[in-house]
């Protein structure tokens, strides 16, 4: 069939349907060309990425596998829980060493999520003259070098005071026991 054929055919059904049955039959040929045209490009890209979650998956699996044996590691290299009594002793007895007066102290666990570990603080409320003070934390920290300095506030009433008050909070990580 030649091509004026074909128009004719298309004339007299496109006549004998009307403009509703037209409109339906383009309607038709469009959700055809969005079917062919979009929906198999977005399928694609949905299969790439299932694959790229995928290797993901395997590639978070074999590295959390890795993880406990790091942990593990760093956890025999954290100070155990049998440390904690001589290193607050220690600390107090820097403390008395370089005549800085600790009232009392806060001390708290916290646990890790494992369990193995934890962080233990140890907060103190110290008086005592600036220099005494500086000194005392910086031996605190070269005896026990695993402690961390978390906050040292000071304050002093009044200017012409030679002692300060200070809030002081250290924190050591703990590997196996607790305290």
């Amino acid at each position: 069939m030649n091509p004026a054929a074909w128009l004719g055919w298309g004339r007299y059904y496109a006549a004998r349907l009307a403009w509703p049955g037209v409109l339906g039959l383009g309607l038709v040929l469009v959700a055809a060309t969005i079917q062919l045209a979009g929906v198999t490009r977005i399928q694609d890209q949905n299969e790439e990425l299932r694959l790229a979650t995928e290797r993901l998956r395997e590639r978070a699996a074999m590295q959390a596998e890795a993880l406990p044996v790091v942990d593990v590691r760093r956890l025999a290299a954290l100070p155990s829980g049998d440390e904690l009594v001589p290193l607050v002793a220690s600390v107090h007895a820097l403390a008395h060493g370089r005549q800085v007066s600790l009232d009392q102290g806060e001390y708290s666990w916290q646990a890790d999520a494992g369990g193995r570990s934890g962080r233990y603080r140890m907060s103190f409320p110290a008086r005592g003259r600036y220099p005494q003070l500086r000194g005392w934390a910086a031996d605190v920290l070269a005896e026990w070098p695993a402690l961390a300095l978390e906050e040292f506030d000071f304050r002093r009433d009044t200017i012409g005071n030679e002692n300060v008050e200070a809030q002081v909070r250290f924190s050591v990580r703990v590997g196996e026991g607790r305290p």
